[in-house]
């Protein structure tokens, strides 16, 4: 059984998955539309049917898990558990699970925040989650704290995939530096102080070449690339913005997955063709279809 034992242990773990399979990141996304596509009912019990045929096809050829936490918490309490029960299936498989909650506030909130995910307490057992800065990096210090006394890791939002986010991110300081360029040095620096390279980066896939220099600031941390497939992605298109980067890169796909059903044989065929791109993008000399 995989178990996080210090505070540098997610990333290299990841990495490691990157290098052995592929960068496919699998997203659990149990919205009520997607169920009804698939033919389940929108119900906890649903959702940890969806869950549980996604796992059984792909888990094995992923270097991540990354459940949507909305999707769960929507159905309260009972949702939360079957999160949970899915957090406890991946870690057991020694696949690290990336909760995708985005949470960002400041001080005790952020320590709630944390015992929420990381910890022998916590009620849901995440390896790393998804965060937001917009009250400063800083405020989210006491998170960043329990996450590496736990050995996890985090995934900040610096360039995102939906188009509403490109104003504030592309703003400059009175320094000349993009909103998201200092985003990507608070980062590198808060990596320099908790001794290694825990906290990662969110770069949506379809960025552009603006892109660029937030993810050159990093300093080698970890790249979650969302909106591939059903954002209108491709893996032509991330291979271009993460040219020099594929190695640190993990790519999330859930809906291209699951699009065409949830039949066993056809579930798996799909989760193995699209990990065979993500492994020409690593590799770089494969050239992958749009």
């Amino acid at each position: 059984m995989y178990a996080i034992l210090d505070a540098v242990d997610f990333t290299p773990r990841v990495l490691e998955l990157i290098d052995e399979r592929s960068p496919l990141c699998l997203g659990i996304d149990p919205a009520a539309g997607t169920l009804q596509q698939a033919g389940l009912v929108d119900s906890t019990a649903g959702a940890e049917q969806f869950a549980g045929a996604l796992l059984d096809a792909a888990l094995d050829s992923v270097a991540a898990v990354k459940p949507q936490m909305a999707y769960f918490e929507r159905f309260g309490p009972a949702g939360l558990e079957v999160l949970a029960r899915v957090c406890e299936r991946c870690r057991e498989a020694g696949v690290p699970v990336i909760v995708d909650a985005k949470r960002s506030d400041i001080g005790s909130t952020m320590a709630g925040y944390g015992q929420a995910y990381f910890g022998p307490e916590a009620p849901v057992q995440a390896d790393a989650v998804t965060l937001t800065a917009y009250l400063g990096l800083k405020a989210l210090t006491p998170l960043f704290d329990q996450m590496a006394a736990a050995g996890g890791g985090a995934f900040v939002v610096v360039c995102s995939s939906n188009p509403e986010g490109l104003p504030p991110q592309t703003a400059r300081l009175p320094d000349g530096r993009l909103v998201a360029e200092w985003l990507a040095d608070e980062i590198a620096a808060e990596n320099e102080r908790l001794g290694g390279q825990p906290i990662g980066a969110v770069i949506g896939a379809t960025c552009g070449p603006w892109a660029r220099g937030p993810l050159e600031r990093l300093n080698g941390a970890p790249v979650l690339a969302p909106g591939l497939g059903a954002q209108g992605g491709t893996f032509e298109e991330a291979a271009r913005l993460f040219a020099g980067s594929e190695d640190r890169v993990l790519l999330p796909m859930s809906r291209a997955l699951t699009a065409g059903g949830l039949d066993p044989g056809a579930l798996r065929e799909r989760a193995r063709e699209n990990a065979e791109l993500a492994r020409g993008f690593r590799d770089r000399g494969t050239r992958v279809p749009a």
